[in-house]
């Protein structure tokens, strides 16, 4: 049972980014252009380690990370590249160049999974100015206790998301290119003269009954996870 709960909820958190609506036979007016995500670059001074007792430090939050779902979260969140970071939080403050020797990784990759958790409630940062050159350093402390909320606020805009979806499914009638697996919608469909623009096959009618079912039962269980009745 609890396997099939983890199943349940990792299928939720891949759905993470609500905007994500697009799938096989998406209206091409949702299909989003193909772009690369990418994240402001944080303002950072040139950065002088200030001189303090190194210490061993243990990862925070080790039972929370093992939770599948927690990390499919951070992994959304942070990329293949960020992850290291976010799998392994330090108890206490950590400068980037730190994490970034200690996980043996490029410098930015480190800063820009930071700035993201930063921009997620997840970490948190103070400047410590050295008094003799002025140079400053970023002092970063993780803030995993903030993941059950995100996780909840997360599953309820995919829930709104979704209800957003079965509404248009519902209101539109579509026409399929069996051949391009190209769905389109009714008034797209004669604009073309009911023919795959793409490669001229006839489009058939199609029903979405098996989609609008999928939606309720991704529905369902979405709202048993956040309590709805």
């Amino acid at each position: 049972m609890a396997n099939l709960q983890d199943d349940s909820r990792i299928a939720h958190v891949r759905s993470l980014r609500v905007a994500r609506l697009t799938g096989r036979f998406a209206p091409r007016s949702l299909r989003p252009r193909s772009s690369q995500w990418s994240v402001p670059r944080a303002p950072y001074p040139m950065v002088l380690r200030v001189a303090r007792p190194r210490v061993t430090r243990i990862m925070a939050f080790e039972g929370m990370l093992e939770d599948p779902v927690v990390q499919k979260y951070l992994h959304e969140l942070v990329g293949p590249k960020g992850m290291p970071v976010a799998a392994a939080p330090p108890d206490g403050e950590v400068t980037d160049e730190e994490l970034a020797e200690r996980l043996d990784l490029e410098l930015n990759d480190v800063r820009r999974a930071l700035f993201i958790l930063y921009e997620n409630d997840l970490a948190t940062y103070r400047r410590v100015r050295d008094e003799d050159s002025g140079w400053l350093t970023y002092l970063w402390t993780f803030h995993y206790e903030n993941v059950p909320a995100n996780l909840h606020d997360e599953m309820d805009r995919l829930r709104e998301a979704l209800e957003e979806r079965r509404e248009y499914e519902m209101n539109n009638e579509f026409y399929l290119c069996e051949v391009d697996s190209i769905r389109f919608e009714f008034d797209e469909a004669m604009d073309f003269g009911f023919e795959c623009p793409e490669c001229g096959s006839p489009l058939e009618a199609m029903g979405n009954d098996e989609m609008v079912e999928a939606i309720d039962e991704r529905l369902d269980a979405l709202e048993s996870e956040l309590g709805i009745v």
